[in-house]
């Protein structure tokens, strides 16, 4: 939500040799930043395995994480070699891809599903196994964000729904998703770079995406509680 923010704050102090790496969840946030920008300034990336807990301005965590980056094109550049050789300097764990936007879009699909719908009910990771309810939510929020990806093209089916529910057995049960725990704090949610996107390529490819559209509106409604 500071994304515009940051943005001011960075123009002042790049060049014309600057490449950014955004981390953000979503889909859009390099649409974003070359908005402003200006075109092929963003190398795609998103990061995974993390575990972090925040309070505050605190931020406890166990794994460190894994960064995917690449080109949106696919191709191995001399800038994303010279990113790999800069995180081999200082021990990042990464994975450079020939394949970034499907893998982005992958990462976007389980936070669609397990982030919005654990804000709206208030559920850990150990609840998700509990309930079939709360699966067949998640499930169904995540083929929604699948649709729309196959309508662009991008390699997605119901084996990466299956199997990233799969990956909930070996989440900690108290843990909860980074949407859940803004939820809790009173801090604005990242919904507006989650379901938002989702639903208008939704009706830009005419695939409808209720459960997205209701999770969408419930969880305004939370922010607008607050």
């Amino acid at each position: 939500n500071a994304l515009p923010e940051a943005l001011n704050m960075l123009e002042k102090i790049i060049s014309d040799n600057t490449v950014i790496m955004s981390l953000l969840n979503g889909i859009d946030s390099e649409e974003i930043i070359e908005s402003k920008f200006g075109k092929g300034r963003c190398v795609y990336a998103f990061i995974t395995k993390t575990d972090s807990t925040r309070v505050g301005r605190n931020v406890d965590f166990v794994a460190d994480g894994k960064i995917y980056f690449g080109e949106k094109d696919g191709t191995v550049t001399q800038r994303t070699q010279d990113i790999a050789s800069l995180f081999d300097s200082v021990n990042m764990d990464y994975t450079l891809s020939k394949n970034i936007i499907t893998r982005q879009w992958k990462k976007f699909m389980v936070n669609i599903g397990m982030n919005q719908v654990s804000a709206v009910l208030g559920a850990t990771y150990g609840d998700f196994l509990k309930s079939k309810e709360i699966l067949k939510l998640i499930h169904d929020a995540m083929a929604e964000a699948v649709n729309v990806a196959r309508a662009q093209g991008l390699d997605l089916s119901k084996s990466d729904i299956e199997s990233s529910i799969k990956f909930i057995d070996s989440l900690s049960a108290p843990g909860k998703t980074s949407m859940l725990q803004d939820v809790e704090a009173k801090r604005k949610t990242e919904v507006d770079m989650l379901a938002k996107p989702l639903i208008e390529l939704g009706k830009k490819y005419n695939i409808p995406t209720p459960i997205n559209e209701v999770l969408y509106l419930q969880i305004k409604a939370l922010e607008s509680l607050y």
